[in-house]
């Protein structure tokens, strides 16, 4: 029987630190300026493989730009722990079922703005490995 491995992006979803914009003036907006959803037919969970077989847990950052109807596109991982483990990859790929409000929340447009955010990938204590330190 195969075990059910999940993160849960609406919880997860994290402001994270950010190296670089698009311009001086502008920062890229985060979780806590704009309102994000799963787009239908999101998966529900995702776990990368090779890190379930490790018994590894990790966390990820992207910055990704925002469409003008709201997809998240051009994403790039920008953080990674631990690396090898196929996180960041994971996040993208979870990047492209989210979808972003056109306004963020001091209603300025959202449309060509870049987004960061990042999660954090779990197992159940059952399936973890403590010692693990990477894949």
């Amino acid at each position: 029987m195969r075990r059910s491995l999940a993160i849960f992006i609406a919880g997860s979803i994290a402001l994270g630190s950010v190296q670089f914009a698009a311009a001086a003036d502008e920062v890229p907006l985060t979780p806590q300026d704009v309102d994000i959803r799963l787009k239908q037919g999101a998966p529900d969970r995702y776990f990368p493989e090779i890190a379930q077989k490790a018994g590894v847990v990790g966390r990820a950052e992207v910055l990704c730009k925002i469409t003008a109807t709201g997809s998240l596109e051009a994403c790039q991982v920008i953080a990674e722990e631990p690396s090898g483990c196929r996180f960041g990859e994971a996040l993208v790929r979870l990047a492209s079922f989210m979808k972003a409000s056109r306004r963020a929340k001091d209603g300025a447009p959202t449309s060509g703005r870049e987004f960061v955010f990042a999660t954090s990938f779990e197992l159940p204590a059952d399936v973890r490995r403590l010692d693990a330190k990477g894949c």
